[in-house]
């Protein structure tokens, strides 16, 4: 398909998808109950305020819990193929062509539960998700988001928005269970989830959620003749306690835990697309697991019904375990060495966020009056640790290892054992003000002053195994208990926002805005040992980006049509990006700059006989502007186009919605693209084009007794085949590939 066909194809058919939501049917004879269905308004918080998606002057995609549920979309790869421009590529989330480059260290995309932050500002760190059960909305959040959230949206953010608990009525909640199946695989899935609404006093209620998914994998490993090696486990619970103690004061008490395990990283030998789901390199047994453990206050105070006083603290932990042979990645697949690593990491964060958010217009002189307005003060302290213990373990012949100088170390039956550590603060004050002028303009200004200082040290020990004898021994770091090498970087900024929306009429606006972005540097996980080989800094720096934007909303025809677009213009300047790569040393520089342009179309639409029409479509130009030098991949020249930045993505939802006596039938036939993108900035795994359709069928009786509903979901319905990304190693090529088809039958009650 050639960029012409492309463009007209998505564009015919048709910036932010507001919902991919049922419309509203009022109760009305089936003879006229199309010409009363209207297009589902949806509020979100991700100014700070409650705000219908349509009202704020940013590019948002929002998608409610119960949406996400009924088509059957269980992880972050399921929500975000229906947002344009945003891809998810080996856990790493891309929005706009603004990919992380560097992979394995700090995020360009920020995540968040609520008003937490989920992502580690300077070291790599777990990159949390959550089942979309009973969540309230997820919104997916465009262009730099550092007025409100800080470092950690360079790019964009994802919230999780947890549904709060219910004082107004019983005791209530739902329950489900479901069964699947998956092509190429022996096992199953079953997951089972429940909800519990519970009121223990008139002003004081509880609500619970527990989630368990055990999904089944589909890779097979030649080597160790195990099967399904990919299969992966993840409990999760939430508690959320809403006391409104006055009238003015409300207190939310919230608890989240998440475990997950899993069995092999899923990846398989062969080409993007020409694989069999199988791995020829499995030379010990692998795994890992996960957790993540949340608590949080928010304190709510109303005075006088003019502005809110808000405090929300969070306290999150997180940590790591993963055991893995690197023997494909350093070249000894086919020798008898073995090359076992183990890395573990931890982080504790607590964040402390007060802020004063208007419930009506401001007062004063002509200047000061008619602002909406919030303001707040923002600290974060993140402490996040990383080990790579790597060890060989090589057969000697007559005391004579088998293959001397392996992998850069003197003795090479030895290892390498770093302990990287990170204190990362953050301080800021932020604010985020709105007023119209003469009855149709909207002016948005916005800025976050902010400190940010990380204190990284490394701690490192060369331990050697003893050939000749029972036992090891470990050389001590000279330094004692002190660190090898340590440094502070401190760093002060201001990000500004401005956005001006011009109203013509109730239903047609046009927006325009420039907003600056910023994200932390970090902490390279490297040693005297790999700095000699890579020459590698143990610090990069932090780097940023400036967003214009211009877009267009409309409505149309008594709110049965939505059509919204966006055109931006993104500079990015002293980019993070992964140099180096030999054998397992990976290590992050900044280098030069990038230039992305781009824009994003969404139509939805009410349709005849109960249909509703959700498209939108994306198209991306991501470059380098400078040319720079990469110890993986040599000279990168400028002009040379980003990795993970896919020129198109896409998608196009068609639901149906009929009812019978008691009996309601929702059906969503959906088809998500990707266009084909580069595994990094050489190309070595060309990643090509693909796209998958689903289906999901969902059969329910609302008015009896515990609304029982049946649904069907088949993702990747022909069973297509393609690869998120991928790696050359110096024998193979690896590749992650997509889901394979599945099949998920789920049973729900409600009571």
């Amino acid at each position: 398909m050639n960029d012409t066909t492309k463009y007209f194809l998505l564009a015919s058919l048709s910036l932010p998808l507001v919902s991919f939501a049922q419309a509203q049917v009022p109760e009305a004879s089936e003879e006229n109950a199309d010409s009363k269905r209207t297009l589902e308004e949806v509020f979100v918080t991700a100014t700070k305020r409650s705000k219908s998606v349509r009202d704020i002057p940013i590019s948002i995609d929002a998608f409610t819990g119960e949406d996400l549920t009924e088509i059957g979309a269980t992880s972050l790869e399921d929500i975000v193929k229906y947002s344009p421009g945003v891809i998810v590529s080996g856990g790493n989330v891309t929005i706009r062509g603004l990919a992380n480059a560097g992979g394995l260290y700090t995020r360009t995309v920020g995540r968040f539960y609520d008003g937490a932050s989920l992502i580690n500002p300077s070291i790599i760190g777990v990159q949390p998700h959550f089942d979309p059960y009973d969540i309230a909305s997820v919104e997916i959040l465009k262009g730099p988001q550092g007025t409100l959230f800080g470092g950690s949206a360079l790019t964009g953010a994802i919230r999780y928005v947890p549904q709060v608990p219910n004082l107004e009525e019983g005791i209530g909640g739902s329950a489900s269970y479901s069964y699947g199946t998956v092509e190429h695989s022996e096992d199953s899935a079953v997951g089972k989830r429940a909800m519990l609404n519970v009121p223990l006093l008139e002003s004081l209620a509880l609500r619970y959620v527990y989630v368990d998914q055990e999904s089944q994998g589909f890779v097979d490993d030649s080597f160790s003749g195990r099967r399904d090696i990919n299969s992966t486990r993840s409990e999760l619970q939430r508690a959320l306690a809403l006391w409104q103690a006055t009238e003015k004061l409300a207190v939310q008490l919230s608890w989240l835990k998440q475990s997950q395990q899993i069995d092999g990283n899923g990846l398989v030998n062969g080409e993007s697309d020409d694989y069999d789901y199988v791995r020829t390199n499995q030379r010990q047994r692998e795994g890992g697991d996960s957790s993540v453990d949340l608590v949080g206050l928010k304190l709510s105070w109303s005075y006088r019904d003019i502005f809110d006083v808000v405090l929300d603290a969070n306290y999150l932990e997180k940590t790591f375990f993963l055991e893995q042979g690197l023997e494909t990645f350093l070249g000894l697949e086919d020798t008898p060495v073995r090359a076992p690593v183990t890395n573990e990491q931890w982080t504790e964060q607590p964040s402390y966020e007060l802020r004063i958010v208007s419930n009506e217009l401001s007062s004063g002189s002509w200047l000061f009056r008619n602002w909406e307005y919030t303001f707040g003060l923002y600290y974060m302290e993140s402490d996040q640790a990383y080990t790579g213990p790597i060890r060989a373990e090589v057969p000697l012949v007559d005391n004579i290892p088998v293959i001397p100088g392996l992998i850069g170390l003197e003795d090479p039956t030895g290892g390498t054992n770093t302990l990287v550590t990170a204190l990362a603060t953050e301080e800021a004050f932020f604010f985020d003000l709105t007023r119209t002028f003469v009855s149709r303009l909207d002016l948005n200004l916005g800025g976050r002053y902010f400190e940010q200082i990380t204190d990284g040290q490394i701690f490192s020990n060369q331990e050697v195994e003893n050939p000749l004898g029972e036992g090891g021994f470990v050389v001590p770091n000279p330094n004692g208990d002190a660190p090898s090498v340590a440094r502070v970087t401190k760093e002060y900024g201001f990000n500004p926002k401005i956005a001006l929306t011009w109203r013509f009429t109730d239903d047609l606006a046009v927006l325009a805005s420039v907003a600056d972005g910023f994200r932390f540097g970090g902490v390279n996980a490297i040693n005297e040992l790999t700095n000699a080989i890579s020459g590698q800094p143990f610090f990069f720096e932090s780097d940023s980006i400036r967003n214009y934007e211009i877009g267009l909303r409309s409505t149309w025809f008594d709110r049965r049509l939505t059509a919204d677009f966006a055109a931006f213009y993104i500079p990015w300047d002293n980019v993070q990006v992964q140099t180096n790569f030999q054998g397992t040393f990976q290590a992050v520089d900044n280098v030069g700059g990038a230039l992305v342009r781009g824009a994003e179309l969404a139509v939805q639409a009410i349709l005849p006989w109960g249909f509703t029409a959700t498209v939108n479509a994306a198209h991306v130009e991501s470059k380098t502007t400078e040319s720079f030098e990469s110890d993986a991949e040599g000279r990168v020249e400028e002009g040379t186009v980003l990795p993970n930045a896919p020129r198109w993505t896409g998608s196009v939802l068609l639901s149906h919605l009929t009812q019978q006596g008691d009996w309601q039938l929702s059906s969503t036939l959906s088809y998500s693209y990707q266009d084909d993108s580069k595994n990094d900035f050489a190309n070595s795994v060309p990643l090509k084009a693909f796209g998958t359709w689903s289906l999901s069928l969902n059969l329910s009786k609302p008015i009896a007794r515990f609304a029982p509903t049946l649904r069907l979901t088949v993702n990747n319905l022909l069973d297509e085949q393609a690869s998120l990304f991928g790696f050359a190693t110096p024998t193979t090529t690896l590749v992650a590939p997509i889901a394979p088809r599945s099949m998920t039958v789920t049973t729900e009650i409600r009571f």
